[in-house]
């Protein structure tokens, strides 16, 4: 068996029966934690993160369902238009009842750095929807945070800047959340 570095997560599939986990710290503790059949142990592998990436994505258009996967209980995002907070049962429910609906997003780019059993990733999106009655269309920015569970990586955070020059169209969301000027 390969001897494991200090943070390196590996496969473990003899000892325990079933497809396992093993996480070495840099204490020198090992977690170990056996999956649930049919999961399997997700290294850190940028290609492994940007398909749960992918799947984030596609899930805020297609399949608001797999979000409950993908984020973790406490996941907190920061709306792009209106720099407000928005918790995972927050977006859920707007994402469920239809009043926000999500036609297109394009990444962009993407960067990822990995931490200790989490991961940052850095990009930028083009992304178009509703609000409501009103549509909406930004280029942004963003980063999102990952952590890994026993289950693969879970969103845990999110921040959207949206990018000067790239302005929201006057029938955005942004409108809805702004109050008269008095």
């Amino acid at each position: 068996m390969k001897k494991l570095e200090a943070n390196e997560i590996a496969p473990i599939t003899k000892g325990l029966g079933a497809l396992g986990c093993a996480n070495v710290h840099s204490d020198g503790l090992v977690n170990i934690a056996r999956l649930p059949e049919g999961r399997i142990c997700m290294q850190n592998n940028e290609t492994d993160l940007l398909s749960v990436e992918r799947q984030f994505f596609s899930a805020l258009i297609r399949n608001q369902n797999a979000l409950d996967h993908l984020m973790s209980d406490d996941s907190l995002l920061i709306d792009v238009l209106s720099g407000s907070e928005v918790t995972k049962s927050e977006l859920l429910d707007v994402l469920k009842s239809g009043q926000l609906r999500f036609e297109d997003i394009e990444p962009l780019n993407s960067r990822v750095r990995f931490y200790n059993g989490t991961a940052i990733i850095t990009g930028s999106t083009k992304m178009t929807g509703h609000f409501g009655k009103y549509q909406f269309s930004v280029h942004s920015k963003y980063t999102h945070v990952y952590v890994k569970a026993v289950h693969g990586w879970q969103l845990v955070s999110a921040q959207g800047t949206q990018m000067s020059g790239h302005e929201v169209n006057s029938n955005s969301w942004m409108v809805v959340h702004c109050s008269p000027v008095v």
